[in-house]
C-alpha cells in the first residue's frame, strides 16, 4: 500500500479524534504516535487533515498571534544583513548605512552553506532589535524593516520554509517584522560583510536606534 493512501485511511479511520483536537501541538503529538514524522508523511498528513475540514498551519499561526496590534506599534527601526559566506563573515547596518555589528561568524554558528549563511545574518539582525527593544524597554511591539538580499528569506509562510524560523523569532523577540529584498548592490551591509576587522553590537548606543512611529502602520 503506497503511505499517501495508507496516510489518507489512517486519518478518516481517525476522523473524530483528530477534529476534537484545538491545538497543532496535539496534531503533531498524534502524526508523532503514528510514525508521521518524516517530512514526506507529515506533508501529507496535513493534506489529509485539510481534507476533512482540520488545517493544520492555521491552528499553528494562532499560536504565533500577537496580543499587540500595529497600531500600538511606537518605535521602528530598519536594519540591513548581509552574509559573505566565502570569507565567513556578516554585515549588520542601520538605514543609512552605519554599521551596528559586523564581523566573523562565531564558531556555534550553522554556516556550512550560502543559505545558512544568509539566514544566520538575518536571525542576528533581528536579535540585534529584540535588544534594541529591550533597552527602551517597549511595551508593545517593535516595527523592524529587514532588508536583505537572498530573496526566498522574504518567504516565512507555514514551517517548510527554511526562512519560517525568522517570523518565529519575530514572535518570539516581540517585533512586528517586514522582510524587504534588495539587490547586493543595494544592501548597505555589504560592504561591511566585506571589511577587515570587526564591530561588536555592545559598542551601539541601542536606546537610540530605534526611531518613533509618527505614523500608524496598516497591516
Amino acid at each position: 500500500m503506497k503511505a499517501k493512501t495508507s496516510v489518507g485511511t489512517l486519518v478518516v479511520n481517525n476522523f473524530r479524534e483528530l477534529k476534537s483536537f484545538s491545538s497543532h501541538v496535539e496534531l503533531k503529538s498524534w502524526a508523532d504516535r503514528h510514525q508521521l514524522n518524516t517530512a514526506v508523511l507529515f506533508s501529507q498528513f496535513k493534506r489529509r487533515l485539510f481534507d476533512i475540514g482540520v488545517d493544520y498551519d492555521a491552528l499553528k499561526y494562532q499560536n504565533f498571534n500577537f496580543t499587540y496590534t500595529p497600531d500600538k506599534i511606537t518605535h521602528s527601526i530598519s536594519l540591513y544583513s548581509y552574509s559573505n559566506f566565502t570569507n565567513e563573515k556578516f554585515g549588520i547596518t542601520n538605514h543609512i548605512g552605519e554599521p551596528l555589528w559586523y564581523g566573523r561568524f562565531f564558531s556555534q554558528d550553522n554556516v556550512n552553506s550560502l543559505s545558512e549563511a544568509d539566514l544566520t545574518a538575518a536571525k542576528k539582525a533581528l536579535w540585534f532589535a529584540s535588544n534594541v527593544r529591550a533597552s527602551k524597554n517597549l511595551k508593545n511591539l517593535l516595527q523592524v524593516n529587514l532588508y536583505v538580499s537572498a530573496q526566498w528569506l522574504t518567504f516565512q509562510m507555514h514551517d517548510q520554509q527554511k526562512s519560517f524560523i525568522l517570523s518565529q523569532l519575530a514572535n518570539k523577540y516581540k517585533l512586528n517584522l517586514n522582510i524587504i529584498y534588495v539587490e547586493k548592490e543595494n544592501n548597505l551591509a555589504y560592504k561591511w560583510a566585506n571589511t577587515p576587522g570587526f564591530k561588536r553590537w555592545s559598542e551601539n548606543n541601542l536606546f537610540d536606534l530605534a526611531e518613533p512611529v509618527l505614523l500608524n502602520i496598516t497591516a
